[in-house]
């Protein structure tokens, strides 16, 4: 049986919650305990004051980031900062936000300590290079064994984020990817007869045909393996909660093989992309899955056919996380 979770805040949700609420942190500030270090490597404190044209580096956290177009029509960054004594705003103007904006803008999501080459300039400073204080090692994120799931049915009753007439929905394709170690390790798919025509706007988008299926078992010979692996991994699927999930429990209940009531430990990585500012510069240009995969450069397969759609999920998954797009999904899948 599935254990029932409670995705637990994350340590960055707490800090920020933390902050937001009180004004200060309960605990230790993070840059607390890396000032005796940071004095003996001559990194400064966020209050220093500088001439025109002086440099140093300070340490400091991203709190806020924003985004600006100049009359150029280039971009620059604002960014404000903290470290455990005082708060300041950054100026990053447009060579350097071009190398650096990404980095920065993903200390704002990790709450990571950033170290700050900055020069003078009137009241504020001025960025002119980022790093991160701890570099992250090579070994990926420390999650556990995952399996990603997805489905091609004979409706395409299925809209960005839109409630499916899950009754509907008969399944023609299941594919999973099993990932262990932060990497894909196997997957597989499996055509299944569904007992009744694939509709033409179903077939257009996943191009299974009837031909194809009809010499197929039907899902009630594969359900009892399905169900088993479905409640021996977490879940991870692409706007899963609002179609794939909903439509394997009402498939598998139909023929026979519920699931008995279990939680599903489930991630749904639509929910992290559906924070994303599709369509602005450095974003995805949608919230489908091909437009995030492109964004982020990662392999795909067979749009639209299971296993590829399957394995490119968890690939998108692990990117979210290192990307600090995902805590709570990371901090889930520490814990399973």
């Amino acid at each position: 049986m599935w254990p029932n979770v409670v995705q637990a805040a994350s340590e960055r949700e707490v800090r920020d919650a933390e902050r937001s609420a009180l004004g200060y942190y309960l605990g230790s500030h993070p840059l607390r305990v890396e000032r005796e270090t940071l004095r003996e490597e001559g990194i400064a404190r966020l209050n220093l004051r500088l001439w025109q044209g002086e440099r140093a580096e300070v340490a400091c956290m991203v709190t806020r980031v924003m985004e600006r177009k100049t009359k150029r029509g280039t971009y620059m960054g604002i960014v404000w900062a903290e470290d455990e004594r005082s708060r300041r705003e950054l100026v990053c103007f447009p060579r350097t936000w071009d190398m650096c904006g990404h980095d920065i803008e993903r200390a704002e999501r990790t709450g990571d300590v950033i170290v700050c080459e900055v020069s003078g300039g009137n009241d504020r400073l001025v960025l002119e290079a980022v790093r991160l204080l701890h570099p992250p090692d090579d070994t990926g994120p420390p999650i556990g064994d995952f399996l990603a799931v997805d489905l091609e049915t004979t409706d395409d009753g299925t809209g960005d984020g839109v409630a499916v007439d899950v009754a509907r929905q008969r399944i023609v394709e299941v594919g999973v990817a099993l990932f262990s170690g932060g990497r894909c390790v196997s997957r597989n798919s499996r055509l299944i007869n569904p007992g009744c025509n694939i509709s033409d706007s179903s077939h257009a988008i996943h191009g299974i045909t009837q031909a194809m299926v009809e010499r197929e078992e039907p899902l009630g010979s594969r359900a009892p393996k399905l169900r088993e692996l479905l409640k021996r991994y977490p879940i991870v699927t692409y706007n899963g909660r609002r179609f794939d999930l909903p439509v394997l429990r009402n498939e598998l209940a139909r023929v026979g093989f519920p699931m008995d009531g279990a939680t599903m430990v489930d991630v749904d990585v639509f929910d992290h992309v559906r924070r994303h500012y599709a369509g602005q510069r450095g974003r995805p240009k949608s919230r489908k899955l091909a437009d995030q995969l492109d964004f982020f450069k990662i392999a795909k397969g067979r749009s639209h056919r299971a296993a590829d759609d399957a394995e490119a999920t968890g690939k998108l998954l692990l990117r979210l996380i290192a990307e600090g797009y995902a805590p709570r999904s990371l901090e889930l899948l520490k814990s399973t």
